[in-house]
C-alpha cells in the first residue's frame, strides 16, 4: 500500500501521506506507552498491618516470584519497541525506494526526513545506532535535494 502511494503521480496527495501514515503509527505507539512512576508504591497501614511478619525460615520456603516474570509495563514497553523497529524498518525501505526511483520533489524528502527523524531520536538527541540499515545512498540523494542540484 506504501509502496503504491509512493509510486503515484499526484505529489502533494500521495506520496508525502505514506510517510505520514508512518509517522503517525509511531505517534500512537507513544501514546500506548505505561506512564511509569518514580514513586514507590503507597501501601495503607491498614494493609501492612493485615501482612503476617515473616521469620527468616518462612521467607526461604517462600517462592520467589519477585522478578521472575517481566511485569506488564515491562511487557508493553518490549511491545513498543518491536513495534517502532518494524516501523523503522518499513521507513527504511520506503526511503530507499525513493532513492530507487530518483525521487525528485523536495517536498516528498521533506516528508520522508522528518519522519526518519522523528524515529531517530529520543529526548531531542540522535541514537546514531538506530541509523543502521539506512541506505547510505539516502544521505548524498537528500544532500544533492537539498542544495538542488
Amino acid at each position: 500500500m506504501l509502496e503504491d502511494m509512493l509510486s503515484s503521480p499526484k505529489v502533494a496527495c500521495s506520496r508525502t501521506r505514506a510517510f505520514d501514515v508512518i509517522l503517525n503509527l509511531g505517534v500512537h505507539a507513544h501514546l500506548l506507552e505505561p506512564i511509569l512512576s518514580e514513586d514507590p508504591p503507597i501501601i495503607e497501614e491498614d494493609e501492612a498491618l493485615q501482612e503476617p511478619a515473616l521469620s527468616n525460615t518462612d521467607w526461604s520456603s517462600r517462592p520467589r516470584n519477585i522478578n521472575s516474570e517481566p511485569s506488564m509495563q515491562q511487557r508493553t514497553s518490549s511491545a513498543i519497541d518491536g513495534f517502532e523497529s518494524w516501523l523503522l524498518v518499513i521507513l527504511f525501505e520506503n526511503i530507499g525506494f525513493l532513492v530507487q526511483v530518483e525521487e525528485k520533489e523536495e517536498i516528498v524528502w521533506a516528508s520522508a526526513l522528518s519522519c526518519l527523524f522523528y524515529f531517530i531520536r529520543d529526548l531531542g538527541k540522535i541514537l546514531w545506532s538506530r541509523l543502521e540499515g539506512l541506505d547510505v545512498r539516502v544521505t548524498s540523494t537528500s544532500r544533492r535535494m537539498s542544495k538542488g542540484v
